[in-house]
């Protein structure tokens, strides 16, 4: 069912700082949630959790941000995998909301 909340997400790294993105969950059905990150300059990401498997239940299915250290980005992709879990533990009808990811 396609829906429209909006939260935020902190992500911390290691040689450019703290960011702080805006989420858009966008889709949710039994299968799979899709979210949408927004960074600065409209540059976004795509990706869903795939809520029936147990291995690997995130894809990302579009990137459209550089990335010249592709360590640092992975690390940050995992950390904003992490935000968004927390964001559906804490969901309950909200339509916007701020998840910090604390380590």
């Amino acid at each position: 069912m396609k829906m429209d909340v909006t939260f935020h997400i902190t992500v911390d790294t290691k040689t450019k700082g703290r960011f702080r993105m805006k989420g858009e969950h966008y889709y949710s059905s039994p299968q799979v949630e899709r979210f949408k990150i927004n960074g600065v300059n409209n540059r976004f990401i795509l990706m869903e959790k795939r809520l029936r498997l147990k291995r690997q239940p995130w894809k990302v299915t579009k990137v459209d941000v550089p990335a010249s250290n592709i360590q640092e980005a992975a690390m940050a992709l995992h950390d904003m995998q992490d935000a968004i879990d927390q964001y559906l533990k804490r969901k309950g009808g909200e339509t916007e909301g701020h998840v910090l990811n604390k380590k």
